[in-house]
């Protein structure tokens, strides 16, 4: 979904205590969230009766084509939904994403996402429907089941080029919609070495165990091992690198 910024309701935006030039000083990662239909950062708003609060904001489709405003206030404490079991609640305050079907306005049972924003204690929830996850994220290109977990709200590992390991979910209350999350130093080398290792044990499978030895009275295994070792061979880790262009997911929030 994309909006037009000259669409804004700059008007009713007046109403709450924000002005035009606000918005279009907000960061430019920030206009682009908002224009997609994802929540601004947290600023201060009125609430109508003169009093201030702090709020973030996001942009929604009218009935008639018009745009409207949604506040997502600064809330003390997490409302779980009626909707949601006790412990899918419980999963919720915990920080982790949860799909169930839910009835949407019209009537229509989908899968929704719900997420807490950490910044305002508001659940967010989206359509499923509405997530669009890029072939690639952070360098890597993803499968088939990482994409299905993502859906799914889980989050994945993935090996960056350079041995990295991240840690990577949706986020719909995040301005690029989802969460890179690094390893700690140790557990990104000990993935990465396993990965290098499982690469190696297959190659080493093909080769055979009564090769022919070389002048050096080497076998082929051996021989290649000694290469790779003194730089020679580009090895396994090499074979990782991509280089891939991050497209922000799209989706539309809903409280």
């Amino acid at each position: 979904m994309n909006f037009d910024i000259k669409n804004v309701p700059y008007e009713n935006l007046e109403k709450i205590g924000v002005s035009r030039k606000q918005i279009l000083s907000l960061p430019l990662e920030e206009q682009k969230a908002m224009l997609k239909g994802r929540t601004t950062g947290v600023m201060e708003i009125e609430d109508g009766t003169g009093r201030k609060t702090k709020a973030k904001l996001s942009l929604y489709p009218e009935t008639d084509g018009s745009l409207g405003i949604k506040v997502h206030e600064v809330q003390k404490k997490v409302e779980i939904p009626s909707e949601l079991t006790k412990k899918q609640g419980e999963a919720l305050t915990q920080g982790e994403n949860v799909v169930v079907q839910a009835t949407s306005k019209n009537g229509i049972k989908e899968d929704y996402m719900y997420k807490v924003d950490i910044e305002t204690n508001q659940v967010m929830r989206t359509r499923a429907a509405n997530i669009k996850i890029p072939e690639k994220l952070e360098d890597v290109k993803l499968d088939a089941a990482q994409i299905n977990d993502l859906y799914k709200g889980k989050s994945v590992d993935l090996v960056k080029p350079d041995g990295q390991v991240v840690e990577v979910t949706i986020d719909i209350t995040d301005l690029k919609g989802y969460r890179a999350k690094p390893y700690e130093q140790e557990k990104s080398v000990r993935k990465g070495n396993e990965k290098v290792e499982e690469k190696q044990s297959v190659s080493d499978d093909l080769l055979k165990n009564n090769e022919p030895e070389n002048k050096q009275g080497r076998t082929v295994k051996q021989e290649i091992k000694a290469k790779i070792k003194a730089g020679l061979i580009l090895g396994p880790v090499g074979m990782l690198a991509d280089e891939v262009l991050i497209k922000p997911l799209e989706n539309k929030l809903k409280r």
